[in-house]
């Protein structure tokens, strides 16, 4: 072979060795194999519209923020040749659907404020890091958009902001939460509410708040040791609420009395998926729960633990997603996107993601 042909070979190589994230195929065949060894003939929870048993009604498709790598990544089950990964820097705890095919993610990059990344793409669309301690950010209808996060534009405390679409702060529509410490989701009601979790007296006592638009309190849910790092309002008033050592996701009535505790827990005769703290989750269509299994904040955190993990309205363990520790360390949010338009901005307003209202 000539010196010439050699670095030809070379260079090809090299071309072909070139992806965006590194290919898990080999890693999620093996899973798949395992996975379909124990599917038995007969669906064993016949009164539930997506059983353990039958796998491809399960998460195929999703998003998720990795603590330890500070990245956000695209995992698709069914074609692994189109994930990616994108390093943004810092860590994150919310992701949001903006429409046009884009995430928005906070990020702490310049000031702090937020990314737009592409989806089908993989890339950081736009960027906007002029605001401050970003927590969580949301599309509205009108096209323009709430930022939630510490002490935005020299206001002090939790502060919820709202930008039109050139990214111009509507003064007048800021809204201050000087109550509400340590939050970390912050989320919109249908009823125009903010639901934000907050410390009380000492690190070891945790609430959820909900507070209106002018700053003042509307209702409190004791969550225990916490913290309460995501609530949610559902369609029929209850509110789902994570609360994050006690490895639980909380339902509570209107009243703010407990209903119904799912805990993020080894099930019998199920995959044991290592718990160690319960933070993001999203309520799919179906009505079962998606949640983010977080194993802190080393990079070397990906061998530990079932880091997503679904159960049905039962609180039975339905699907375990076992990361390849290569690729990731710890999930700290994931966004479920099978059966959604990517097109519209979505958000948790009556619990599932739906189109903006």
């Amino acid at each position: 072979m000539t010196r010439h042909s050699l670095m030809a070979l070379i260079v090809s190589l090299l071309v072909l060795s070139c992806k965006t994230a590194p290919s898990t195929q080999p890693y999620f065949d093996s899973i798949r194999k395992k996975e379909k060894a124990l599917e038995p003939a007969v669906a064993a929870d016949s009164d539930d519209p997506c059983p353990e048993e039958k796998l491809d009604c399960h998460p195929r498709r999703f998003l998720v923020a990795d603590d330890g790598l500070q990245k956000i990544a695209y995992v698709n089950l069914d074609d692994p040749s189109k994930d990616w990964d994108i390093p943004v820097g810092a860590s994150i705890w919310d992701m949001q659907l903006g429409g046009g095919g884009k995430v928005l993610v906070p990020t702490t990059d310049g000031l702090g404020g937020y990314y737009e990344i592409d989806i089908e793409q993989g890339r950081i669309a736009q960027a906007y890091t002029s605001f401050g301690f970003v927590r969580s950010v949301q599309r509205l209808k009108n096209g323009n958009t709430l930022i939630a996060g510490e002490n935005l534009k020299g206001n002090e405390g939790l502060v919820i902001i709202e930008v039109d679409p050139s990214q111009t702060v509507l003064d007048v529509k800021t809204k201050k939460f000087p109550k509400a410490k340590n939050s970390r989701v912050i989320r919109r009601t249908f009823d125009n509410t903010f639901l934000m979790g907050s410390t009380i007296d000492n690190q070891s006592d945790h609430v959820l708040l909900e507070m209106d638009e002018h700053g003042f309190e509307v209702q409190r849910f004791l969550v225990g040791t916490g913290p309460a790092h995501m609530g949610v309002r559902m369609q029929n008033g209850d509110t789902a609420v994570t609360s994050g050592r006690d490895r639980k996701l909380l339902i509570l009535g209107k009243d703010g009395k407990l209903k119904e505790t799912i805990t993020l827990e080894n099930q019998e005769g199920k995959t044991p998926i290592d718990p160690f703290q319960a933070g993001f989750f999203q309520i799919l269509a179906n009505g079962h729960y998606v949640l983010a299994n977080w194993q802190g904040k080393n990079i070397t955190s990906g061998r530990k633990g079932h880091q997503l993990v679904e159960y049905n309205a039962k609180g039975k363990q339905v699907w375990a997603w076992k990361q390849d520790p290569k690729r990731f360390s710890s999930i700290s949010a994931v966004l479920v996107l099978d059966g959604l338009d990517l097109s519209l901005a979505h958000d948790d307003t009556e619990g599932p993601l739906k189109p903006v209202q």
